[in-house]
């Protein structure tokens, strides 16, 4: 999959995932949390283990700070669930992923328009009418 906003292909991840309202941070950790999941699952609970240093690099995530808030947003939504290990000294964590509510919230919450959008859409309803009252030459002189 592609993602429209930064040209980031994120192929473990199912369609509503990458068109919904998460961050292209978030999209990367949940990719790793789905890859993980459905390749090195080492418990038979449901569980996976993955040490919190290992995920920031596989999700290519620079920050223990920007890490620590989108595991808690996930633990959160109920996307996620997490034992051991803690953030402060880089223990590893054992994680379980709820796919069925990721889907749902991400079916629920689709990627919003942004302002970009929001300005092409209004620019291409002014040229439209420009076009349609004849002075889309002055318009593109505005522009």
């Amino acid at each position: 999959m592609t993602n429209n906003d930064n040209s980031t292909t994120f192929e473990g991840l199912p369609s509503e995932v990458v068109n919904s309202a998460m961050t292209p941070s978030q999209l990367k950790v949940m990719e790793v949390l789905f890859l993980y999941n459905g390749l090195v699952k080492t418990k038979s609970d449901g569980y996976f283990f993955i040490s919190n240093e290992a995920l920031m690099k596989e999700a290519e995530i620079g920050s223990k700070t920007t890490l620590t808030k989108i595991i808690r947003l996930f633990e959160y939504n109920g996307f996620i669930g997490r034992k051991t290990g803690d953030f402060t000294n880089r223990k590893a964590s054992e994680y379980i992923l709820y796919e069925d509510k990721v889907k749902q919230w991400c079916r629920d919450n689709p990627k919003p328009i942004s302002r970009n959008n929001d300005k092409t859409l209004q620019s291409s309803d002014e040229i439209r009418e420009a076009i349609e009252q004849g002075r889309f030459q002055e318009y593109k002189k505005k522009k």
